[in-house]
Formats: C-alpha cells, structure tokens, sequence
C-alpha cells in the first residue's frame, strides 16, 4: 500500500514477512511505525520498547495515565499504553492527515474519547494543554533530514513540556544520535533549564561510541526512576545502558 504524504513523500505500508500481523509503515526513506495488528504489545523497535519501559514505570503498574505523544506514525506506543493501562487517556498529535488516514483504514488504528488523534503541529498546539494535564509526554518527530524537529527542542518547548506534566511526570525524547550522544547531550542541556532530572537510555554500543542510535532522553522534575529502568535496560535483549553523567 502507497500514497503521497501531505509533504510529497511517498508512504507506504508492508507487511512484515516474518510476522502474521506486523506491518511497516515507511514515509519516504524513513522506517516510521511498526504495529503487529493483533497484538498491540509487542513493541518490535529498541527504542520502542525503551519508551514502553517508561510508560510502564511512570506510574503504578495497571493504573490509568493521561498521555501526550507529539508525532503519531501509526500510534504504536499509544495503542501500547491503551493495551496495558486500560482507561487511559492519550492524545496524539500527527502532522501529516495522509499518515493518520492511511492508519485509520490499513493500520487498524481505532480512536474513541480516550484515545483522540489531532492533525497539525505539535510545537503549535503543545501551548495549548492544559497545566499540570499529563503524567507522560513523548515527542517522537523527526523532519525529512532524520532531525528532531527544533520548534519541538527549543527552550520555549521544554518549558511548555514542563508546565504540561504533573509532579513526578516524565517527558521522553526520541534521537537519532552519533557516536558521542552530542545531540542527546545538547538536548539534555536545553532540558536541564526547564527539568531538574535528565538522563538518557541507550544502546551500549552508541554509549561507548562505537556506533549511532536512537537514544532516549529523559527528564522530570522529580527524580526519575532510574533503578527500575536501569534493570529493564540491563535485563532486556537490546543491550541498552542507562547514561545519567552529561557533562
């Protein structure tokens, strides 16, 4: 399945060969989503999972969150939290109506009032939530270069971030880093104005610069869990490593 997204990139849909119900959801040269149309808890990326670990230790296991996710694809991580946290309320935002129609009618997407989808600019509309109105905030938005939108990292955006969480709210930032973190460590210096807890969830070896990766940046205003996801990192299969020094 193809079409044109709203920018002019093509976005497709395949189906995964090595998974009944997986489906891949590529816009341009960018691997965008991965859902398994049966099963809304298998998180197949790393990075994926790392945000699932964090959805899981935001708050009491099983209890209902409320959830920002600025950049849909094809809401794998709110299906997820929706699946584990029954009666949660979520809202993602998506910029691109092709991606959300092409979810809707191929990629099994399914939104109701505690689950809503808005069409448009996260930046723009991240103003406009309410204070202290989310428990958890993931930005996973990147431009036609692979980048993090800028309007969505700026200083005025984490401190919108921060004013949106509730005490002991977590926002998480999906990166396309290098060897190095510098983009992680950039990011984490912008957040650290705005949050007084910052760390970042990598793969061991983007954190021993010996590869690029997704990493994770994390920041709260209270202290983070670290020890529950320093032990998902460690236990999980994708050798992830829990980096808090980002000097």
């Amino acid at each position: 399945m193809e079409a044109v997204g709203s920018g002019g990139e093509p976005v497709r849909i395949d189906p995964d060969p090595g998974r009944a119900g997986g489906r891949l959801l590529t816009i341009g040269r960018q691997d965008a989503s991965y859902v398994d149309l049966g099963d809304p808890t298998h998180l197949d990326w790393p990075y994926v999972r790392r945000l699932g670990d964090v959805a899981d230790v935001v708050r009491a296991p099983g209890t209902p969150i409320d959830a920002l996710h600025l950049g849909g694809g094809a809401a794998t991580l709110a299906r997820y939290v929706e699946a584990t946290r029954p009666r949660s309320r979520q809202v993602v935002v998506e910029l691109d109506p092709v991606v959300v129609a092409l979810a809707r009618e191929h990629l099994g997407l399914r939104t109701h009032p505690r689950l809503r989808v808005r069409v448009g600019d996260a930046a723009a509309l991240l103003p406009r939530r309410p204070d202290r109105s989310a428990d958890l905030v993931v930005c996973d938005a990147f431009d036609a270069d692979g980048r993090v939108p800028a309007a969505l990292t700026a200083p005025a955006a984490c401190a919108e971030a921060a004013r949106v969480l509730r005490p002991g709210g977590i926002f998480a930032l999906n990166v396309v880093d290098d060897r190095g973190l510098p983009l992680s460590r950039a990011h984490a210096r912008t957040l650290s104005a705005a949050f007084a807890h910052v760390a970042v969830v990598v793969p061991r070896a983007l954190a021993r610069g010996r590869a690029g990766g997704n990493a994770i940046v994390l920041a709260s205003a209270a202290p983070l869990p670290l020890g529950a996801l320093a032990d998902r990192a460690a236990g999980s299969p994708d050798r992830e490593e829990l980096v808090t020094d980002l000097g």
